[in-house]
């Protein structure tokens, strides 16, 4: 069936208007958690609802959605919120303010790895089941790696989005949060749904193997 202008236009007015109404709740939500202990919250929320939008769930409740994962995850997400908060700080600081040539790279080099888990963090809570800290920044980390060129696509258009929303810099306040959460997400999920993929092909040629090795046995027992 082919689709109209008037419906791409429809779609498009739709997808922004989406991406206003969640932002403003990233903002009230962060607010609400007097800032430091709710922007990880808020953020993960976000990540929630944008999730199910990309994952075709056009009739999403989002104020729904936002608010339930906002007080499911509140403890958890704080606790992360604030820990990459300050390791950002830190590293920022050191960069910034250390002399050292290879000080400064080695810092530098750990700011990249503390990029593709901040990245990834997020989607991986609302994605998967993954209990403990550790787990969530380990699986960020591995599959940051493991698909490093969606990855890196990823930070670039980033970096354009916002240059471009830094060159009009009013819709940072309508758009801020919630165009960086919708790329994040949509390269996650992509990610995600390659890494599910290979993990169920890798266990069908494992089943596969064993049963060949049990009907081989088999056949040298008779």
């Amino acid at each position: 069936m082919k689709v109209t202008l008037s419906e791409r236009w429809y779609q498009f007015c739709l997808f922004v208007l989406r991406l206003f109404y969640v932002n403003l709740l990233w903002i009230l939500f962060t607010l609400l958690g007097f800032v430091l202990f709710g922007i990880g919250p808020a953020t993960v929320s976000m990540l929630a609802v944008q999730r199910q939008l990309i994952r075709g769930n056009e009739e999403v409740k989002i104020f729904l959605v936002f608010m339930e994962n906002f007080k499911n995850h509140f403890k958890e997400a704080s606790f992360l919120g604030i820990a990459y908060i300050f390791v950002g700080i830190v590293l920022a600081t050191n960069i910034i303010g250390i002399q050292n040539f290879f000080a400064r790279v080695f810092f530098m080099l750990v700011s990249f790895f503390y990029l593709i888990s901040l990245a990834y963090i997020g989607p991986i809570f609302v994605h998967f089941d993954i209990k403990g800290f550790r787990s969530k920044i380990k699986a960020s980390l591995i599959l940051g790696f493991s698909y490093l060129q969606y990855t890196l696509v990823m930070f670039l258009a980033l970096a354009v989005a916002y240059v471009g929303i830094l060159l009009h810099y009013g819709l940072l306040t309508f758009f801020g949060a919630s165009i960086g959460g919708y790329i994040v997400m949509r390269f996650a999920n992509t990610v995600f749904i390659r890494a599910e993929n290979h993990a169920q092909k890798t266990e069908k040629i494992t089943r596969t193997n064993a049963n060949e090795g049990i009907f081989n046995q088999k056949e040298k027992t008779v």
